[in-house]
């Protein structure tokens, strides 16, 4: 007979790094060698004039920063508290429903090795395919509640960036800042809101491919 049913437990997993990672990280190439390597360009113009009349210039009242201490943000805003304490307690009441139908199929088990020793070939068989069918089911049961929680957790995350990206973007036009960081104390920080007027990205990408042509 196999061995009881061992369900591992849902993690209830909404740390500041991992929220933010999600949100605003994401994998960079390295360019530093190429930046460094003057053989490359050396002599090319970065961009044609077309492409430099659309380059932002650097200026003087740009560079306006605003920072957020993510830790006391998430400790003083009620949605996000509101929605954790949802969270642990769909967290709670699921943990306990997975235990109390584990502890009933162990209950069984044992039961079925009491009584296992009388029974003929054909009800032992029978009752053995019982008790891995109702394991089957466990095991459903488990996969179906953590992906509940899992897609309650997903839909929290989504609804907390999007109240604070659009807050951060309304902000920033009130109070004119090109930057506004977030950080942890101990952790990463990260930027999550940066003045469109600065995002170069187009024109560097057409830059770089003009300079891959020749």
């Amino acid at each position: 007979m196999k061995k009881a049913l061992l369900v591992s437990n849902i993690v209830l997993a909404l740390a500041v790094s991992y929220l933010y990672y999600l949100h605003f990280s994401s994998s960079t190439a390295s360019f530093a060698s190429a930046t460094n390597d003057t053989s490359a360009v050396s002599g090319e113009p970065v961009l044609s004039d077309s492409l430099m009349a659309l380059m932002p210039d650097s200026m003087v009242n740009t560079g306006n920063i605003a920072f957020i201490n993510f830790d006391e943000l998430t400790k003083g805003y009620k949605f996000y508290s509101d929605g954790v304490k949802a969270l642990e307690a769909d967290f709670t009441q699921k943990q306990t429903e997975l235990a109390t139908r584990q502890k009933k199929w162990e209950d069984e088990v044992k039961r079925y090795q009491q009584l296992a020793a009388n029974m003929n070939d054909e009800t032992r068989a029978a009752r053995e395919k019982q008790l891995m069918e109702e394991e089957k089911s466990l095991y459903e049961f488990r996969d179906n509640l953590e992906g509940s929680f899992a897609g309650k957790q997903e839909k929290f995350n989504k609804d907390f960036l999007t109240k604070i990206d659009g807050y951060f973007k309304n902000l920033s036009k009130q109070k004119n800042y090109d930057y506004i960081f977030v950080y942890s104390k101990g952790g990463p920080s990260y930027i999550v809101y940066a003045n469109e007027s600065l995002n170069i990205t187009n024109v560097t990408i057409a830059g770089l491919n003009s300079q891959y042509k020749k």
